[in-house]
């Protein structure tokens, strides 16, 4: 029944029962069990000491960068988190890494929304121009 619109599946599904064409679903036969699966989690790899460097300088960067666009004010929570990661212990052992990038990604995630978007004159005239894609 694809195409049809939902206020329109329910009176087709009634329309076939009553011809016949379509079984009730209150006389179906039972779903056979699924036989279970194990999924094994997918191992970790750890991020090399240099990997969580770059991304702790582009994170700060990143929110000087929304300082200068938004102000203080705007990013002002935003300072103390990413002042108290400590580097020097946040890249000695490889547990410490993961829960520095994991935290370095919710800083990025939280710049990124409060740096917003921007759309240029061109796109707001044509939303179909090239450059608005």
């Amino acid at each position: 029944m694809h195409g049809v619109p939902p206020h329109m599946r329910h009176l087709i599904a009634v329309s076939l029962l009553g011809l016949g064409l379509a079984t009730s679903p209150l006389h179906a036969e039972p779903a056979r069990p699924v036989p279970s699966v194990r999924i094994k989690a997918p191992r970790v790899v750890p991020p090399t000491r240099a990997a969580v460097l770059v991304d702790y300088q582009r994170v700060g960067r990143e929110l000087m960068q929304l300082e200068r666009l938004r102000g203080h004010r705007r990013c002002a929570e935003l300072w103390p988190q990413f002042k108290a990661i400590q580097i020097d212990a946040a890249v000695k052992t490889s547990d410490s890494r993961v829960e520095t990038l994991e935290e370095l990604t919710e800083l990025r995630d939280r710049i990124a929304r409060l740096r917003g978007i921007e759309v240029s004159a061109e796109c707001l005239a044509n939303p179909l121009a090239a450059a608005c894609h």
